[in-house]
């Protein structure tokens, strides 16, 4: 039995010897402060409170925001594209022009928040929060649709249908 388990420990060291652990994007600067045009490409910010923070314009491409708190960011033009966004909470957020495509959002709150201009292109949005608190359906993948309303997000236009004029802002047609 120790035999056995002796084996299965050399076994489990060999495998992390061999795979390594999810490193940040070459050119990355994960502990830099969050600022404007950052570079967190591929860093992982899982859990992390980061309300109120400015990230406009920042490489934030594969990244890792699973469980965090965004709330209140301004992260116009930001790159989120390939990010881990699931369970995020980014309340009240400004991300007009901002780049969600192929991000995983699943289970994110959006809600009041300004996506005017964000592209969303193969984003998986299953039971995300959209920004007027309506909840995406299951299974939804750049196309959020609930019972009241369809928002298709894609070719950098939001469309919406039965959102009111606030809920939407600006370009949206």
């Amino acid at each position: 039995m120790i035999k056995l388990y002796l084996t299965a420990l050399a076994v489990v060291a060999t495998l992390i010897t061999i795979i390594p652990a999810p490193q940040a994007l070459a050119g990355s600067s994960c502990d830099a402060p969050a600022s404007p045009g950052v570079n967190w490409a591929g860093c992982d910010f899982s859990n992390a409170n980061l309300s109120r923070v400015d990230l406009t314009g920042a490489n934030l491409q594969g990244a890792n925001f699973q469980g965090a708190t965004l709330s209140f960011i301004k992260a116009e033009d930001a790159d989120f594209s390939g990010a881990n966004l699931d369970s995020a909470v980014m309340l009240g957020a400004d991300l007009e022009g901002a780049n969600f495509n192929g991000a995983n959002m699943n289970g994110a709150f959006l809600t009041k928040s300004l996506i005017a201009g964000a592209t969303f292109d193969g984003t998986s949005l299953s039971n995300t929060y959209w920004n007027n608190g309506s909840k995406c359906s299951s299974q939804s993948v750049t196309v959020c649709s609930t019972e009241k309303y369809l928002v298709q997000a894609s070719a950098g236009t939001i469309r919406c249908s039965e959102i009111s004029a606030i809920t939407c802002r600006r370009r949206c047609k």
